[in-house]
């Protein structure tokens, strides 16, 4: 809506329409799943139609394919050796940032972030489980980064950081409560 609204115009009138109405709403569940669903359909979307907005023979086009590749990816060992490229790709949408100048922080929030939009991750979006719960998932392993273990009863967070965890080759262990009582009967 945000084009027939603007006149047919992709500007920076409409961009900033489209980002505020994000920011609104990102925390509804409806708006988030129906973003996120929309996400996921542009590289299919991309495919069907040669005639869009983004030129497809460029090279912005082709820097964003390794991350429109990975929105539909399937194969989890695939997405870990590829996650450099992966990552990259994304950041080429704006070019404002680059992953090795990222604090550790940002880099969790955004990889956690990003995997949300692939359907081996996805977290379950309802009215008890909002969007900003995943935020809250993402400071739980920011603050556990700096420890020996992050334990989570949650089966979506644990996956997540599992897979965050590995592509950032950070130190700690993600373990379930279950592992972690294991654990402790072997000492």
């Amino acid at each position: 809506p945000y084009l027939e609204n603007n006149k047919g115009m992709l500007d920076s009138n409409m961009m900033n329409n489209f980002f505020l109405d994000c920011r609104q709403n990102m925390n509804n569940p409806k708006f988030y799943k129906l973003f996120r669903t929309e996400v996921s359909k542009l590289k299919k979307n991309f495919e069907l139609n040669s005639n869009t907005v983004i030129n497809q023979q460029s090279q912005y086009f082709k820097d964003l394919k390794p991350f429109l590749d990975f929105i539909l990816m399937d194969d989890i060992e695939l997405m870990k050796k590829n996650f450099s490229e992966i990552i990259k790709s994304f950041l080429k949408i704006n070019n404002e940032r680059t992953f090795e100048s990222m604090t550790i922080g940002a880099k969790i929030d955004l990889v956690y972030s990003l995997i949300d939009y692939n359907p081996n991750f996805r977290d379950e979006i309802d009215k008890k489980n909002k969007p900003f719960n995943i935020l809250r998932d993402i400071k739980h392993l920011h603050f556990a980064s700096q420890s020996k273990y992050y334990v989570t009863g949650d089966d979506t967070s644990y996956k997540k950081s599992k897979f965050v965890v590995e592509v950032l080759d950070l130190k700690t262990k993600v373990l379930t409560m279950s592992e972690l009582i294991n654990k402790i009967d072997m000492c």
